[in-house]
């Protein structure tokens, strides 16, 4: 197993809510060499949600921030 490491935005704004973040960034990193499109990546909220497959974040390549 691996850590991915943090996404850090500077936030524009005081609360640092509905800021714009790619979370497919990390795409790279977790595939490496492997070809990524032989998988159905979903991003979800907690890992009980990702675990059993309910509840995946609809654009994970704009997801605004719901919490500083």
């Amino acid at each position: 197993p691996f850590e991915l490491t943090d996404l850090e935005v500077c936030a524009v704004s005081e609360d640092g809510i509905g800021i714009e973040i790619d979370l497919t960034e990390q795409e790279e990193f977790i595939f490496g060499n492997t070809d990524a499109s032989i998988y159905t990546t979903t991003y979800h909220f907690t890992q009980g949600e990702a675990a059993s497959g309910q509840n995946p974040i609809a654009n994970p390549s704009a997801f605004e921030t719901l919490e500083n």
